[in-house]
């Protein structure tokens, strides 16, 4: 028991210093990214092709997902319990910000004032609207770790 134990925290080690330490540099820096790259598009006035985020977005959840769904690798929650509500938070953060990017990419695809306007004006919308329910959502159900037995 005790050997399994032991396996189980090197291999939760490990898997942070891998694979966790980067996925929560660029889960703060992502929705910046995002920020500049409206800024980028609002000011050349031209469409982006499709943004490299959304895949770095999908490869770190797949990260966070194993990290929360395999036991061994929940031992990292346990022992740093302010990192659940930071990665769900953070995760959340930076969908928010690719969804924004996203109609306002599709809104420049078209070179017309009052389509960039508008479609500036929906990608606010859904940004508030979005943070208004994730606070909803954390409201009711506060960002805290409820996994398992634990380490």
């Amino acid at each position: 028991m005790k050997a399994s134990r032991l396996l189980a925290n090197v291999f939760a080690v490990l898997y942070f210093v891998s694979f966790m330490i980067a996925t929560l540099f660029f889960l703060l820096t992502i929705p910046f990214m995002y920020l500049t790259d409206i800024q980028v598009l609002r000011s050349t006035g031209f469409a982006m092709p499709d943004n490299p985020n959304m895949t770095m977005i999908g490869v770190f959840g797949l990260i966070i997902g194993l990290s929360m769904l395999i036991p061994a690798l929940r031992i990292m929650y346990y022992k740093l319990p302010w990192l659940a509500p930071f990665v769900k938070i953070f995760f959340c953060n930076s969908l928010i910000m690719a969804l924004a990017f996203t109609i306002l990419n599709y809104g420049y695809e078209v070179q017309d004032p009052g389509r960039h306007r508008a479609f500036f004006w929906l990608m606010i919308a859904q940004i508030v609207a979005c943070r208004l329910a994730m606070s909803f959502y954390f409201h009711r159900r506060p960002a805290k770790f409820t996994g398992g037995d634990g380490a």
